[in-house]
C-alpha cells in the first residue's frame, strides 16, 4: 500500500487552510483548557479513518495490513473523545 500523497489534495490550498485551522484549535484548547476542543480534534482524526481504512499515528496504519494496531488507535481516539465530552458535561451540569 502506497501512502505517497504528492499531487493529492494534501497539497492544495484548502488542505493548508484546514491545517492552519486545526493548529488554531490546538492552541485554543491548550490556552483555554477546553477538553471539548480536544474531543473535536480526536473525532476529526478518527471518523475519517473509519471510512478510509487508514489512520495516522507517527506513521500511516492500514486496517488491511495491521488491523489490531489500527483498531486500537481508532478506538482510543473515539474513546478519548467520548470521555472528554462526558467530562465537560459533568463539569457543567454535574
Amino acid at each position: 500500500m502506497s501512502f505517497d500523497r504528492r499531487g493529492s489534495a494534501a497539497t492544495t490550498g484548502r488542505s493548508r487552510g484546514l491545517t492552519i485551522a486545526a493548529l488554531v484549535v490546538v492552541v485554543a484548547a491548550v490556552v483555554l483548557n477546553f477538553q471539548w476542543l480536544w474531543a473535536l480534534l480526536f473525532l476529526t482524526w478518527s471518523v475519517p479513518s473509519l471510512f478510509t481504512g487508514v489512520t495516522y499515528l507517527v506513521q500511516p496504519i492500514s486496517r488491511d495490513e495491521d488491523p489490531w494496531l489500527y483498531w486500537i488507535v481508532v478506538l482510543l481516539w473515539l474513546g478519548s473523545s467520548v470521555a472528554m465530552i462526558a467530562w465537560e458535561i459533568y463539569e457543567q451540569f454535574g
